[in-house]
């Protein structure tokens, strides 16, 4: 059956929340105000406190129902007219302070749009951020920036992107690949973590549209389209980074498709499309690890790989 928003007992709320204060499960003392982190971790905690939990009372549908309407979050629409700047402009305003303000666990839903950015996005957390699909949603830096997209290092992060373009726009800088750091114009900088791209396109006409960096560090890339528009690869991966490609395509206009440098560095394309139009399709380095497969043709698979 399904539960309404009005079936929801708010009154309960309360109730719910003291006790789970009382137990020292909930540290600030104020309940006039319910937060919606508090309610989210009652509901998500409710089969593990017990029969005398008031959660208990609840039936399983409307404790998700509370849990999920919670970790929600959509990017508003700036009502804050800010002169000077254009709409793509403050959208990627809105873009970036509706991220910070998210937290572990929760979804963030872009709608569609154009969002210009005058600093990088950074993602330290636990999150998905949803676009309605990659036509619609568009990300790409407004000035030259090292990173549209920066996922900063911290081994325990998932984060999941998906119905999206994020177009970097080049810059003058050059990258220095001596060092385990981002430097130059990406599109994508995966420095930590776990993370999945899902239908995205990843454009980039300054360096790599994705570079994975670091050990403890992996990229999974389902049915995404990376595109370079320079001499720079497409996709790098190294100092032991691992990324998993299905149903992909990674080209670069100048330079190669894939490039895999150092130790314990590793690639598996599955059923993907690599191609580097200046150099080589596929670059491996000394002691990096490369498997290229490909599972019977469908009607939504790359005609090579």
């Amino acid at each position: 059956m399904l539960v309404e928003p009005e079936q929801v007992d708010c009154g309960q709320v309360d109730k719910i929340v003291k006790w789970f204060r009382a137990r020292k499960l909930l540290f600030k003392k104020s309940v006039s105000k319910v937060e919606d982190m508090f309610l989210a971790f009652c509901m998500a905690s409710a089969p593990r406190a017990g029969q005398d939990s008031p959660c208990s009372g609840l039936q399983p549908e409307i404790r998700k129902l509370i849990f999920e309407h919670v970790t929600v979050f959509h990017v508003p629409k700036s009502s804050d007219p800010l002169p000077g700047f254009s709409d793509s402009e403050r959208a990627g305003f809105e873009l970036r302070s509706a991220l910070k303000n998210a937290w572990d666990g929760s979804t963030l839903l872009v709608p569609p749009g154009t969002y210009a950015l005058f600093g990088p996005v950074q993602c330290d957390k636990n999150i998905t951020i949803e676009g309605r699909n990659p036509q619609e949603t568009i990300i790409y830096n407004a000035i030259p920036l090292r990173f549209c997209i920066h996922i900063q290092p911290r081994s325990e992060s998932n984060i999941r992107i998906s119905g999206i373009t994020i177009n970097h726009r080049g810059t003058e800088d050059k990258p220095d690949y001596s060092e385990s750091t981002i430097s130059g114009g990406v599109s994508v900088a995966v420095l930590g973590g776990s993370v999945v791209l899902h239908n995205c396109e990843i454009l980039s006409d300054g360096f790599e549209s994705v570079r994975v960096d670091g050990g403890r560090t992996s990229l999974e890339l389902i049915d995404c389209n990376l595109r370079t528009s320079s001499e720079f690869c497409s996709l790098s991966v190294r100092h032991g980074g691992v990324v998993r490609a299905r149903s992909s395509s990674v080209s670069s206009l100048h330079g190669s498709g894939v490039e895999i440098m150092g130790p314990s560095s590793q690639a598996e394309l599955t059923d993907c499309h690599v191609r580097g139009c200046g150099q080589r399709g596929l670059v491996a380095g000394a002691g990096a690890s490369v498997v290229v497969q490909r599972y019977p043709p469908s009607s939504h698979s790359p005609q090579s790989a």
